[in-house]
């Protein structure tokens, strides 16, 4: 096989579900069994 078709394979988790928690909170769930957790700040605009 020539070395210029050698691919590198790398695994990119993926978001499998998202949930909304209490005060703005997000929890991700990923392909891999990790779990993110982010707490959103809301900025509200008004026109």
């Amino acid at each position: 096989m020539p070395e210029e078709c050698i691919m590198e394979e790398r695994y990119f988790p993926v978001v499998v579900q998202a949930l909304a928690g209490s005060d703005y909170t997000v929890y991700a769930y990923f392909t891999d069994g990790t779990i993110m957790i982010r707490r959103i700040a809301l900025i509200l605009i008004l026109l």
